[in-house]
């Protein structure tokens, strides 16, 4: 594969891209360039190059690993800053330097090509494995050691093991030692090691380098001439701790195996389009990139469309994540990408905050480009998926209205959501929440982050009973009989008179039969009011902006400034999704930020306002031009330029809805207020942002008798 990003490294904050590129363009096609061939490095966090790291290569680099806080990188290259280097270097990772340790370690091909060729690398319990193509490999003071077309070389002596010779007779396209130390895995074109049958895949011992078993792997298509030498080729092989031997290679298939079996415990096949280049095991996560587009089917072995063994097919774009326990495919880690297919996908730092990438084209930060052809690397950042604490010393003050109050957590940017009785019933960014009573009820708290992660709770805490209070009068009932009496719950007692609740022990009606009593349900009175009154539905109309300059400060009051460049549109409103009210059309400049508002009239005599909305992807909500509520977005001031935290995609944003009520207290007693909305991106090409907002005005305290509202 002659691709333009074909690996990736990193050192101390540094991703290292290797591949088939002549330039670096940052930013736009007038933005800063330089030229920098085959290898180059990139601050982790800002995307920038780093111009200091210059390496000198005459040829391809397809692949890179960190040896002793340095840079190894294998290659097509012959030359590298001007000495002979046949396919392999370690640098200096701050300036692109030869390192001396190393200048003793060479590689050669004796075959009649003469070319060598390094496709893989590991690290390994103080060992460097190198695979591709090549004959022979000398260390200091150590002649030529066979070692056919994969080498172990210890790190601390850089000298090849002569003891270790596993004689692929094809080129090595992967290879990785197991995790417990015994195994090393190859995949690539060979069909044997040393004198045993070995068609793409082996597994051979730590030890000798023999085969234990063969790998009679099955591939997922055969030609109708098995003999030609071009087919059923494996490119990448990625042991994990679970067991479990992953596989990525031709015809669509990225299959796993029991590393000590070889037996297949689970296969995949990607259609239309789908053969795998590269795997990176991430924390609990295989990650595998591919030409694939389309669709991955589970379950699947064979390449041809009559399979009908697959279990569930998931949308795939070029790289995937699957469950390295389970096997299962990650649908949540789905990326949008487009372009000719995924060739490199690597762990970013050892750290579980690591990343993948690859060459495609795109609208991102960073791009190679080769012969006028751009492609862009994009790095993944995984999903976070560890949950807040679990909030503790959770306390419930039974009143008019029951007041929960809890210890806060130590992470930042968190929502903490009272259940009660099971059920969410509010949620809220401080430490204490007042719900409407009921009696009997058990509360408990959790914590969500930014990435919608949730805690567990603690046991839930039972509320006192609400204070009786003065009933109206009501015509007595007879009294029922015991057996009724018993069947009864409390929620289904009819009430009592005022005469009633003066003894001890009130008496129900008799009028009903037990199965009445069960069903029937309470009839409200004829000064009862609606539990919510509608002031905002889905589809109404909204002002909007998006944002090149900053807005007016005033933008989101009562009494705006004057500016250009609002619209008005149904919601939803948003781009990249379907069933959207008003589609926007993105400025060239693809700003971060678009501003929404609205102007609502409020009668006098209202309740508490709820608000329901979503994040997509950051969300600022303002009333009358106070903050009420931020998701997926920094603390601090939120200015046009500033990032979204999260970046979900439009259908797992409106899945994860958010509910504010803001106290009647705190609103105007009558008269028109603004709703605002500042929607932030997460980064400039997000391929789809929405927002649509619902808003409802709340019966008065009293007025019903279980209302759900929180402040």
């Amino acid at each position: 594969m002659n691709t333009q990003v074909q690996a990736f490294a990193e050192v101390d904050g540094t991703v290292f891209v290797g591949g088939n590129f002549a330039k670096l363009n940052r930013g736009s096609d007038a933005g800063e360039s330089f030229d920098q061939s085959y290898l180059a490095g990139l601050d982790r966090d800002t995307t920038a190059p780093r111009q200091e790291f210059r390496p000198r290569l005459d040829g391809q680099v397809k692949a890179m690993a960190v040896v002793d806080g340095k840079l190894a990188i294998g290659g097509e290259f012959t030359h590298v800053n001007g000495e002979d280097r046949p396919g392999f270097a370690v640098l200096d990772p701050r300036t692109g330097a030869l390192d001396p340790a190393w200048s003793d370690v060479r590689l050669e091909n004796r075959t009649k090509t003469g070319v060598v060729q390094v496709k893989a690398m590991d690290v390994r319990e103080g060992s460097l494995y190198l695979a591709g193509a090549f004959t022979h490999t000398t260390g200091p003071d150590t002649p030529a050691v066979w070692a056919r077309n994969a080498v172990r070389i210890g790190i601390a002596d850089r000298k090849p093991d002569r003891n270790w010779n596993p004689n692929f007779n094809g080129t090595v396209n992967g290879i990785g030692a197991s995790t417990d130390g015994e195994r090393v895995y190859a995949a690539g074109y060979f069909s044997r090691s040393k004198d045993s049958s070995a068609f793409r895949l082996a597994a051979v011992n730590a030890s000798d380098a023999v085969q234990p078993r063969e790998w009679n792997y099955k591939p997922s298509y055969t030609p109708a001439s098995p003999d030609q030498v071009m087919w059923g080729f494996q490119f990448d092989v990625q042991d994990t701790d679970e067991g479990q031997v992953w596989v990525g290679g031709t015809e669509h298939m990225l299959h796993r195996y029991d590393s000590r079996t070889l037996q297949r415990t689970g296969s995949n096949i990607t259609r239309d389009g789908g053969d795998f280049q590269s795997l990176s095991s991430s924390g609990r996560t295989l990650y595998g990139s591919c030409h694939c587009g389309d669709w991955t089917y589970q379950g699947a072995q064979y390449h041809s469309q009559n399979d009908s063994a697959w279990d569930v097919a998931d949308e795939i774009s070029l790289i995937g994540a699957w469950d390295e326990q389970t096997g299962s495919y990650l649908p949540e880690f789905n990326p949008d990408l487009k372009g000719p297919g995924g060739w490199a996908c690597g762990p970013a730092s050892p750290t579980p905050a690591g990343s993948c990438g690859r060459g495609q084209p795109g609208s991102l930060r960073v791009r190679v480009r080769l012969l006028s052809v751009e492609r862009r690397i994009r790095p993944l950042r995984p999903r976070d998926v560890q949950p807040p604490a679990v909030p503790q010393s959770v306390a419930v003050t039974a009143g008019e209205r029951d007041a929960v109050t809890w210890a806060p957590v130590a992470e930042k940017n968190v929502t903490y959501q009272v259940l009660r009785d099971g059920r969410v019933i509010g949620s809220t960014r401080e430490n204490r929440l007042e719900v409407s009573h009921r009696d009997g009820a058990r509360y408990a708290v959790r914590a969500m982050d930014s990435a919608q992660n949730h805690s567990a709770t603690l046991v839930p805490v039972a509320a006192g009973q609400k204070p009786e209070e003065e009933q109206a009068p009501q015509t007595p009932e007879p009294t029922p009989t015991p057996e009724e009496q018993t069947s009864a719950s409390p929620e289904e007692q009819p009430s009592p008179s005022a005469s009633e609740q003066a003894s001890a022990e009130p008496e129900p009606s008799a009028s009903a039969s037990p199965e009445e009593q069960t069903t029937a349900e309470p009839t409200p009175s004829a000064t009862e009011q609606p539990r919510e009154t509608a002031l905002v539905e889905e589809s109404d109309e909204w002002e909007y902006r998006q944002a090149e300059t900053a807005s007016d400060p005033s933008w989101n009051t009562d009494d705006p400034a004057q500016e250009d460049g609002w619209h008005r549109g149904t919601a939803p409103l948003g781009w990249g999704s379907k069933d959207l009210g008003t589609t926007l059309e993105r400025a060239a400049s693809k700003p971060l930020t678009t501003y929404y508002r609205k102007t609502v009239r409020l009668e006098k005599g209202h309740g508490d306002l709820r608000l329901r909305t979503w994040a997509d992807d950051g969300l600022l909500l303002t009333v009358n031009g106070k903050e009420v509520r931020r998701e997926n977005l920094p603390d601090g001031k939120i200015t046009l330029s500033s990032y979204a935290t999260a970046a979900p995609r439009t259908g797992a944003a409106r899945k994860s809805p958010i509910t504010v009520t803001i106290p009647a207290e705190d609103l105007p007693e009558e008269g028109e207020i603004v709703l605002g909305a500042e929607v932030h991106a997460n980064y400039r090409s997000t391929p789809d942002s929405s927002f649509g907002l619902t808003a409802a005005l709340l019966a008065p305290a009293g007025a019903a008798e279980d209302q759900e509202d929180a402040r």
